[in-house]
């Protein structure tokens, strides 16, 4: 039984791995062609990652459906403790709600400046810097759940979110190469309590996102060279990249 429910969490991890990754691109594919974030984008990327989990972990509808269930359960949780704890951060309140209420509401930072958005819409631009050049990765989710919602503060979930994502990875990684129940929780716990992630995963920074996935690119880079012809591997290996890469410069 405690195999089993790893095994819907680290699918769950999965999923939301990859439909991350797949918002990246189609976010940033369809700003190609000037077409602004949706409330479609994050159902769409969702549905494709979970089709993608399914072939490349070779499991039944079943399975797959509980760690769907799974997964929903763990996003819900989030985004509605989220929505009700502000964040009293001064960079959450200032460049990233910012940037997060432009693309929420229309903002291609392919085709227009922040500061010609604002300018057009009527609103304050006191950021414009930041918002034209940085990574926009966890702004491109977070308007995509600001567009769901309608709750600028649930655009922070992905950090508490991500909390759960790497525990169930670590504990099933280890309980699956080393079979002890006890070492998979404690350093699942362990490394959940990594303290830049506590003290942001109710704030919209994202330097404890970003550590986060580098450990994940460590461990998979690590599982990957054990084993170069696994597409598993190979698939999470391009989507952690695609994330890191966009979270921050420093990915």
């Amino acid at each position: 039984m405690f195999k089993k429910i790893l095994e819907y969490g680290y699918n769950a991890a999965m999923i939301f791995i990859f439909a991350f990754a797949n918002l990246l691109l189609l976010t940033s594919l369809l700003f190609l062609i000037n077409v602004s974030i949706s409330v479609l984008h994050l159902p769409i990327s969702f549905i494709v990652a979970v089709i993608e989990v399914y072939f490349l972990r070779k499991t039944n509808i079943k399975d797959i459906s509980i760690s769907v269930i799974f997964i929903i359960f763990i996003v819900l949780i989030s985004l509605l403790l989220c929505g009700r704890i502000f964040d009293n951060s001064y960079d959450g309140n200032s460049y990233h709600k910012e940037a997060i209420g432009y693309l929420k509401e229309g903002w291609n930072p392919i085709y227009e400046t922040a500061e010609a958005f604002a300018k057009k819409k009527s609103l304050a631009s006191s950021q414009a810097i930041w918002l034209n050049s940085y990574p926009k990765a966890t702004w491109f989710y977070g308007a995509s759940v600001y567009k769901i919602t309608g709750n600028i503060e649930t655009a922070k979930s992905f950090n508490l979110i991500m909390l759960f994502i790497v525990f169930f990875i670590v504990a099933y990684l280890i309980n699956r190469f080393y079979k002890k129940k006890l070492l998979a929780l404690t350093m699942a716990i362990l490394t959940i309590s990594f303290p830049i992630m506590c003290q942001q995963f109710l704030s919209l920074y994202l330097d404890g996102f970003l550590g986060f996935c580098l450990l994940l690119v460590l461990i998979y880079m690590y599982l990957l060279l054990k084993n170069d012809n696994s597409k598993e591997l190979f698939f999470i290996m391009g989507s952690l990249l695609i994330i890191i890469i966009n979270v921050k410069y420093t990915g």
